[in-house]
Formats: C-alpha cells, sequence, structure tokens
C-alpha cells in the first residue's frame, strides 16, 4: 500500500525521477519523489531518461516503493528488568550505537531500523531478558537509500 511522500523527508541528494515512458516508474520509489516535489523546489538531482533508454531501457537507479517499519524512542525499553540487566543491557546498546546516536534515539530523533530492532531484540535473548523490547512507538516511512 502506497502511502503519499512528504517531501521533507527525502533528502536533499535524493535522485529523483521524472520518465513518464518507464514501464516501471509505477512502482518506482525515485518516480515517486519525482511526482512529489513542490513547486517551490527550483532544484534537484534528475536522471536522464535518454541515458536510460541508451542503455536499453535497464535502469540501475530503480528503487522499489517500500514502507519500512521504524521504531522511535527507547524511553521505556528497561522498565521491566533488574537493574543488573539493565546496565549490561544499556552499555551493550550504547556501545553499538556509539554514544551520540544513543542519544538521538533516546530523545526520539533517530528512526530505528529494523536491522537495529533484531540486534536489540537479540541482544534482550542473549542477556535472558524474555520479555520483547518496548520502543515508545512504530512510524513507517520510505527507505530513501542513496
Amino acid at each position: 500500500m502506497k502511502k503519499s511522500i512528504n517531501y521533507k523527508e527525502v533528502p536533499q541528494n535524493y535522485v529523483h525521477c521524472l520518465n513518464t515512458a518507464c514501464k516501471r516508474a509505477n512502482d518506482c520509489l525515485r518516480f515517486m519523489v519525482g511526482q512529489a516535489v513542490p513547486d517551490d523546489v527550483t532544484l534537484f538531482t534528475t536522471i536522464n531518461p535518454s541515458a536510460i533508454n541508451a542503455l536499453g531501457g535497464e535502469c540501475q537507479y530503480f528503487e522499489p516503493i517500500k514502507l519500512i517499519r521504524y521504531a522511535l524512542g527507547i524511553t521505556h525499553l528497561y522498565d521491566n528488568m533488574s537493574h543488573a540487566k539493565y546496565v549490561q543491557v544499556k552499555n551493550a546498546i550504547h556501545k553499538y550505537f556509539g554514544h551520540a546516536r544513543y542519544y538521538r534515539i533516546y530523545n526520539k530523533l533517530y528512526y530505528i531500523t529494523p536491522e537495529q530492532q533484531d540486534f536489540i531484540r537479540d541482544l534482550f535473548r542473549k542477556e535472558g531478558v524474555e520479555e520483547e523490547p518496548v520502543f515508545d512507538e512504530y512510524v513507517e516511512r520510505y527507505n530513501f537509500s542513496i
């Protein structure tokens, strides 16, 4: 299911596509972004359709439209564990993400990817914490790989 693009979430250097003749346009995130450019945006990077046509129409920039379920915030992540477990788990998570990113995550300024959620889930199991990790909320967003 497609959700509309919030153009403010699109990275400034994300490559757009405006090729309406492309056979994969309806399934391409780059084309979807190209269609969502607001009128006040005067400059953005785009794919040259003529170059793609010269290559036989196979576009190396094709990006499937896919929503990713990110977690946001960890203010209650440690609520249901003993102090000893809390120290172990927090130190491991802090080491994995690094100081700056850990605090951005804690303050809901960084989206936790599904792979990072899996790391935390696996860490819980490894440390003997049986509860599922509790993230503050989940957000579905497009993955704008660059």
